[in-house]
């Protein structure tokens, strides 16, 4: 068992264990360098793509789900891009407590995907975990600082064995 992540012909398959660490990494970039109402809600529908809520093998999820604004597009998928890339250069990766071995071959596989990636002209969003709105919770983990998924689990605190949130 395991998750995809795809675009259009070009996916990735990853294990639960590659799963968390890649949504792990991809949570710290996406959460420090969200300024904007989008960028703060791709953050947190991120993080409501916990394995530890959800269950295993079911988080993996298209580009085509995510909420673009086809006005913004350009801009919104800078975003990801400079995400990802963080991610790649090491960010706070020293905060994770193991290491993960794979990681990097994971984003830049990502990368890979994420890069080609245009709007069909008749965009409509799959959005199988619906969107963030005004009303969800911008809950943030107080040890890690990272968007935490709809019942307040941070999943690196989980990862590490502290405890659902910052303990």
């Amino acid at each position: 068992m395991g998750n995809r992540f795809w675009a259009g012909q070009r996916s990735m398959k990853l294990t639960n264990g590659g799963t968390d660490v890649f949504l792990s990494l991809m949570q710290f970039a996406l959460s420090d360098l969200a300024s904007s109402d989008w960028e703060q809600a791709l953050a947190l529908w991120f993080a409501w793509h916990d394995q530890n809520l959800v269950g295993l093998g079911v988080v993996g999820f298209s580009l085509e789900e995510v909420h673009w604004d086809a006005a913004q597009f350009p801009e919104q998928k800078a975003f990801l891009l400079r995400a990802i890339d963080s991610a790649l250069a090491g960010y706070r990766r020293a905060e994770l407590c193991y290491d993960p071995p794979y990681v990097d071959l994971y984003l830049r596989e990502y990368r890979e995907i994420v890069e080609p990636f245009e709007l069909p002209a008749d965009f409509q969003s799959t959005g199988l975990y619906g969107w963030p709105g005004p009303d969800d919770p911008d809950e943030r983990c107080p040890k890690h600082g990272v968007h935490c998924s709809l019942y307040g689990w941070c999943r690196v605190c989980v990862h590490c064995g502290t405890d659902r949130l910052g303990g």
